[in-house]
Formats: C-alpha cells, sequence, structure tokens
C-alpha cells in the first residue's frame, strides 16, 4: 500500500511516479490502493462535468486506467474527448498528458485526433486550459514534444490544424490551431501538401486564419510549388480581408499574370475584387496591378469602390481630366424645382424589400457572388432583411443554401438566421433541395447542430 490519504494524493504523486518509470499498470495498480475499480465514476453526468468544468487535475486518468486494465466501458463521444482535454493533465506538470500518449496507443489513435474536431467552449478548449496553464504544462507543448519525438506524425498534425481553422470555431479556440501550426515552421514542401486546405483558410472570417494562410501560401509560391489557377480561383475572400495579407496576395497574383501560369481575364477579374478593400494601399496595388496588365476597362468599372483620393491619383488621366474652360457654360444652369420627396413608411420598405427577395433570380444572384462574399456579413443582411419582409427572407435563404459548399466560411451564420426567421414567423423552409443539402452535415460542429436543427423542422413539415 502507498498509503495515500485522498484522490489528490494520488494526483500528487503521478509526476514522481511516471519519473520513476512506472507503467500504465503500475499507475492503475497505485490507484486502487485508494480507489476501488468499481467506484470510479464513469457515469455520462461525471463526463459532463469533466467536458464543462475545469478541475485542473488529473480526473481522466482513473477514467481512462479503468477502461484499460479494470475492464470499465465507456461511450467516447464528444464529451469524453472534452474530458479529456480537460483533466487528461495537471495545469503545472506536463509530463503526466504526455506519458498517457506515448503508452496508451488506443487514446493516441482513436481518441487524441478529435481534439482537432470538437471545439469545446467556457472553461474547456484547448485554447483555455493552455491560457491558464503553465507553458509547459499545455497542450501545444505536449503537441510539440510529442511530433519532435516522433509520438505523433507531424504531416497529420499540420493538416489537422488546418482542418480546424475551416471548421465554425470562434477566433479565441481556433487561435490555438493556429499557434500550434506555426510553431510547427512547416516547410515549403511541407505546406504545399496542404495547399487545398489553405487556400479554404483564405475565406475565413477569422483575420488570424487569413494571414497565416496567406504567408503559407506566399512561401510555396516562392518554392515554385503554387498551383496557380487553383490559387487564383480561390484567393477572392482574402482581398478584402487584412492588410497585410490582401497586399501579399495582389503579389501573388501580380507574378502569377507576369509568368502567364493562370488564365490572364481570371488573375484581373480577381485583382478587381480588392478595389472594394477599406485600406488605400490595398486599392492602389490593385490599381496598379491592372494597370500593368493593360486593363484599363477593369480599373474604371471599379472607379466607384475606389476611395477619391486612390481615384484621383491613379485613374487614367482622361477619367479625370477637368473640363477645358472655353466648354464651361457662361452662367449655372438654373435649377429645376423638384418636387419634395415622399419620405417611406414601413409598409413601402416591406413592399420593397419582398419584390426584390422574392425575384426568381435572386438567389442565382447571391449564388453568384458567393465565392468572393464573407459570408457573415450576408448573414447580417438576410437578418435586417428579416425584419422588414421575414418570409421573403427566409424563402429566398432556402433557396440560396443548397448551392453554398458545406463547407463555406461563415456558412454557420447563414443557417442561423434562417435557423431563427423560421422559429420566430413560424414559415417552415420549403424541403426538397434544401432536406437533401442539410442531409450532408455530421459531426459536433455549431454549423451541423443548425443544420439538423433545421433539418428536423423540414421534416415535420406537413
Amino acid at each position: 500500500m502507498s498509503g495515500y490519504a485522498t484522490l489528490l494524493d494520488y494526483f500528487r504523486a503521478l509526476p514522481r511516479l511516471i519519473e520513476s518509470g512506472a507503467t500504465l499498470r503500475t499507475l492503475y495498480d497505485e490507484m486502487l490502493t485508494i480507489q476501488e475499480k468499481d467506484a470510479v465514476n464513469v457515469s455520462p453526468a461525471w463526463l459532463r462535468v469533466l467536458a464543462s468544468s475545469w478541475m485542473q487535475w488529473p480526473a481522466f486518468v482513473p477514467i481512462r486506467l479503468s477502461e484499460l486494465f479494470g475492464g470499465l466501458t465507456v461511450k467516447h463521444d464528444d464529451d469524453y474527448v472534452l474530458a479529456m482535454i480537460g483533466t487528461l493533465g495537471d495545469r503545472h506538470e506536463p509530463g503526466i498528458r504526455e506519458h498517457l500518449l506515448r503508452h496508451d496507443h488506443a487514446l493516441r489513435d482513436d481518441v487524441f485526433w478529435r481534439i482537432f474536431e470538437v471545439e469545446g467552449g467556457g472553461e474547456i478548449s484547448l485554447a483555455n486550459i493552455d491560457k491558464f496553464s503553465a507553458a509547459a504544462a499545455g497542450w501545444q507543448s505536449t503537441v510539440l514534444t510529442l511530433v519532435a519525438d516522433g509520438t505523433l506524425d507531424r504531416a497529420r498534425v499540420l493538416r489537422c490544424c488546418l482542418q480546424a481553422l475551416n471548421r465554425d470555431f470562434s477566433a479565441y479556440r481556433a487561435g490555438w490551431f493556429s499557434r500550434v501550426y506555426a510553431a510547427l515552421e512547416p516547410s515549403a514542401f511541407e505546406a504545399a501538401a496542404d495547399q487545398d486546405l489553405l487556400r479554404l483558410t483564405l475565406g475565413s472570417t477569422i483575420s488570424a486564419s487569413v494571414s497565416l494562410a496567406a504567408r503559407q501560401l506566399a512561401a510555396i509560391h516562392k518554392a515554385g510549388l503554387l498551383d496557380a489557377p487553383a490559387f487564383t480561383q480561390a484567393c477572392g475572400p482574402a482581398l478584402t480581408g487584412p492588410k497585410a495579407a490582401a497586399l501579399g496576395v495582389l503579389k501573388m497574383l501580380a507574378a502569377i499574370a507576369a509568368k502567364k501560369q493562370a488564365d490572364a481575364d481570371t488573375v484581373a477579374q480577381t485583382i478587381a475584387l480588392a478595389a472594394a478593400h477599406p485600406h488605400h494601399d490595398v486599392q492602389r496595388a490593385a490599381v496598379a496591378a491592372l494597370l500593368k496588365l493593360g486593363r484599363a476597362d477593369l480599373v474604371r468599372a471599379s472607379a466607384g469602390l475606389l476611395a477619391p483620393a486612390v481615384a484621383a491619383e491613379l485613374l487614367p488621366a482622361q477619367a479625370a481630366a477637368p473640363t477645358p474652360p472655353n466648354q464651361l457654360p457662361a452662367s449655372p444652369a438654373p435649377l429645376s424645382h423638384a418636387a419634395a420627396p415622399r419620405p417611406w413608411t414601413n409598409d413601402n420598405a416591406r413592399e420593397r424589400c419582398a419584390v426584390l427577395l422574392e425575384d426568381a433570380t435572386a438567389a442565382q444572384g447571391f449564388a453568384v457572388c458567393a465565392p468572393a462574399i464573407a459570408l457573415t456579413r450576408w448573414a447580417e443582411a438576410f437578418a435586417d432583411a428579416a425584419a422588414i419582409a421575414p418570409f421573403a427572407a427566409i424563402d429566398t435563404l432556402a433557396a440560396l443554401l443548397p448551392s453554398l459548399p458545406a463547407k463555406a466560411h461563415g456558412l454557420g451564420a447563414l443557417l442561423t438566421v434562417l435557423l431563427d426567421e423560421t422559429t420566430r414567423h413560424r414559415r417552415l423552409p420549403a424541403s426538397g433541395a434544401l432536406a437533401a443539402w442539410l442531409d450532408q452535415f455530421g459531426g459536433a460542429s455549431a454549423t451541423a447542430k443548425t443544420a439538423r436543427a433545421i433539418r428536423a423542422l423540414v421534416e415535420t413539415k406537413p
């Protein structure tokens, strides 16, 4: 008997036992000196507590050891994964978590990789555990250590980080995956293997994710490994994102055009999207690139999007040339007496909004623009429209969604608007194409949960 007075004494002894070379079986036997195997709580209610409240002790260890050696069976659901995230280790001691992941092959192979899929929330998430743990005892340190010694597959960790950035995780929780990816310092060759995911990340609504993707794609381009046509097709959303990322993307597009690595018109049309960027430097870079390509037509077409100072500075001279003095009128033309405008009533606004949204081509028009738009902005617009013409907004959303990719960034925000307005106004969206489209969503992300909630409403429609 080891004489542990409480289970907390056992938890405190774990680092010493591990340092002395204890096997997992030894750790289990030591646990039994203070806690009988049948007393280990593996109820769904207790797992839910561990999945939502941070104990700051390795409370998951008895559960896992009892599975391995005590014959206990536990369902490996999202709560199980979050319980592991929160309590596999100690906030001050790095060795406990690393030891179990090194030696428990089933835990590593079957459960560990789900930390890149289950977001968590509140007290339990990878980002939150690391924020309030000693640097060496956080999950990031654990992953980097196990990658360095070959316990975890480096390429898989890199790809899983990018996959996580393309889920609907909050900026706070997504930041953990960005930091781990950056800390691994992937080479251009490593990053090139995942450039499909990096292209998707360019469309993220999280600025830090967009910046990371732009930097990696720039390194891939510099190494001559960039899939230029695919990049050109996918990079549009980044041209309205963070300033540095937008400038970097424009630089790559200009180089792609110069080397004729992608369709010239597609490159030019993509560059033109940057005219809508709020920063003057990005607008200047876009106009300069278009003029260098001989596409003054696209510059003129985008003139209305440019800041006045940028337009005056860079537009072709003939477009801004002043009227010669001899052509000016001798005196100002008399002002016409226009009728006083009639203010819109709420009914006017409701009627006109409904007419616009109910047009048969409205959803098609939205779908055509979707690749270059942050869908979260549309979500705000549809929410505003629903306040004026709710039925029209619901019907247009129901028609638009099946044309969007299931992994489109910001899709969850659109689904949330549809669910909220459908519930609020008791107008069930049409089934058919929407129902079939919703069936593809699985997993535990916020987007998937919202999609299933809408699907349930569609199923109940008489």
